[in-house]
């Protein structure tokens, strides 16, 4: 017991004040938030390219606006992560292609359309769908297939394109 006495009294002779400066705690703050605020993104739409595609770099600041994303990699071309149609050697086969229009692919937009249509009739208040795609192409991919896929979209009613791109300060 007289112990405990002794250790409070040394330990209430040792107390000291400690103060609290505000000015380097508004610093601190201050950083905290600019990092925030630099790593903050308003994009309602983000896209991940996959792993096997690689895109051009370019210094455009556009965002993407929420829409149909086709992908077209240098082993097939993907919408929503489903495969439509193979690539190979840069090219379609022959049997999947009508003229200039990529048959697997213009069956899935229309059907993606249609979804759409129906989706818009049910709303209240009528807001037009997206009408534009996104294309993630691989940078190696020749003009050729890109514009078969373009066309292709074109022709079931996207007639709008952007451009998935690294960006690159600039």
């Amino acid at each position: 017991m007289r112990k405990l006495k002794e250790l409070r009294l040394r330990n209430a002779k040792r107390k000291t004040h400690f103060t609290l400066t505000l000015t380097s705690m508004i610093d601190v703050f201050t950083i905290v938030l600019i990092v925030l605020l630099q790593n903050y993104s308003v994009s309602e739409f983000k896209l991940t390219p996959p792993k096997d595609i690689q895109l051009p770099k370019s210094t455009s600041q556009k965002d993407p606006v929420v829409s149909i994303v086709i992908i077209a990699t240098k082993e097939a071309i993907t919408i929503d992560g489903k495969r439509i149609v193979s690539i190979i050697d840069n090219t379609i086969n022959k049997n999947d292609l009508k003229e200039e229009i990529i048959v697997s692919l213009f069956n899935e937009l229309k059907e993606k359309k249609k979804v759409t249509q129906y989706k818009e009739a049910l709303q209240a208040q009528y807001t037009p769908g997206p009408q534009n795609v996104i294309l993630q192409a691989d940078k190696s991919l020749p003009f050729s297939l890109i514009r078969k896929i373009m066309y292709t979209a074109t022709t079931v009613g996207y007639p709008l394109f952007q451009f998935a791109v690294l960006k690159v300060a600039g």
